[in-house]
């Protein structure tokens, strides 16, 4: 487009050289005899960014505006006329012409014309620049919903929400999720009936998740990995990532292969990690590294079918209203220390926030509490 807008210049005037200036350094110039690059000199910059109209110059060496301007006398420039390119956001740059054989080679009659070209130039070049930020969002959305929730994608998007990408210390909940029986349940199957039925798992896992303010950060087989926590920490994360354990777990019953319902054992832990993009510049995932997520793998890998494991730091960090019971202690592969897992029982709404949400229901008709009868 760029090339576009300066062969115009030479259909129209009589330059020897034009050039488009951005503001943010990058240039585009031409010479109509199609040999070699020009350099705009910054005092003819400058004139033209302060500028309200057309800058023309008939002899640029003694124009006491440019005061001798190296660039001006080391090219012999004798005619110059630039424009400022402005759009309602700001001046993108400026639009220049010169000519370096004749002097009051461009006339009065000239400035319209330029000023003309330049307004499209301007609307031209404005419009590529909001085209790239949509593209760039576009691509930016992309790339986040892989391993964000799209509201945390509004969020980083926005603005109000920031992703630090290099890495940085957190403090998270991770579930896993992990089909029992896999191996056997797919050996006589059809590739595309194993496809269908993990892919109807992962939705249901997908949507608890979700549903409960979790990430999911990836698929591993016939295992699915969230966490709670990063980028933003919650107060109820240790608590939202057990009620997406108990939906996974119902959910899982409501899924049928060859006439039986899958079963499924779920692991969750809280702690410190490492969150950040793993990988390479062609392919990352924003993840979560570390041993608290090493034990939360551990605590999936031993449950048995239908149950919801936990550490004592999950248990804690949930609150009241949490049934569990403690089994006896195990050693965790990669751990010096046996540890405690607990059995999820039941998951109670704590009282405070029952009542919250109580007074907060209000009937349409009258703009009274409406009470259900099993709050009551």
């Amino acid at each position: 487009m760029v090339d576009r807008i300066l062969q115009v210049i030479f259909e129209l005037l009589p330059a020897e050289g034009a050039a488009i200036w951005l503001t943010t350094g990058e240039v585009k110039t031409r010479k109509r005899s199609g040999e070699g690059d020009l350099v705009v000199p910054r005092a003819v910059i400058d004139q033209t960014l302060k500028a309200d109209s057309v800058v023309l110059v008939n002899d640029a060496l003694i124009d006491r505006r440019f005061d001798r301007s190296e660039s001006v006398v080391l090219r012999g420039i004798q005619s110059v006329m630039s424009t400022p390119l402005r759009t309602r956001e700001g001046t993108l740059g400026i639009l220049y012409v010169e000519s370096t054989s004749m002097t009051a080679a461009f006339h009065q009659e000239d400035l319209p014309l330029l000023d003309s070209i330049g307004a499209q130039a301007s609307l031209l070049l404005d419009n590529a620049i909001l085209i790239n930020r949509v593209q760039q969002e576009v691509e930016n959305r992309v790339h986040l919903s892989r391993f964000l929730s799209p509201a945390a994608v509004e969020e980083v998007l926005s603005g109000r929400m920031k992703l630090n990408m290099a890495g940085q210390s957190a403090d998270i909940t991770v579930l896993f999720a992990d089909l029992r029986g896999f191996t056997t349940l797919s050996a006589n199957m059809h590739p595309e009936e194993v496809v269908t039925f993990l892919n109807a798992f992962f939705k249901e896992c997908v949507e608890a998740v979700e549903r409960n303010n979790g990430v999911i950060d990836k698929f591993i087989g016939d295992c699915v990995m969230a966490t709670w926590g990063a980028p933003v920490e919650r107060e109820r994360d240790a608590r939202d990532a057990l009620k997406a354990a108990q939906e996974i777990i119902a959910s899982a019953s409501r899924i049928l292969v060859n006439g039986n319902p899958i079963q499924v054992g779920v692991g969750v832990n809280s702690g410190p990690a490492i969150v950040g993009a793993i990988g390479t510049k062609e392919r990352s995932d924003y993840t979560a590294i570390g041993s608290m997520v090493n034990v939360a793998s551990r605590m999936c890998s031993i449950a048995n079918v239908g149950e919801v494991l936990m550490t004592s730091d999950t248990l804690m960090r949930a609150g009241v209203g949490v049934v569990a019971e403690a089994r006896e202690s195990v050693m965790l592969k990669g751990l010096s220390v046996p540890v405690v897992p607990y059995v999820l029982k039941s998951l109670a709404m704590p009282l405070q926030l029952r009542t919250t949400s109580r007074e907060t229901r209000v009937t349409e008709s009258s703009g009274t509490p409406a009470v259900s009868r099993d709050e009551a």
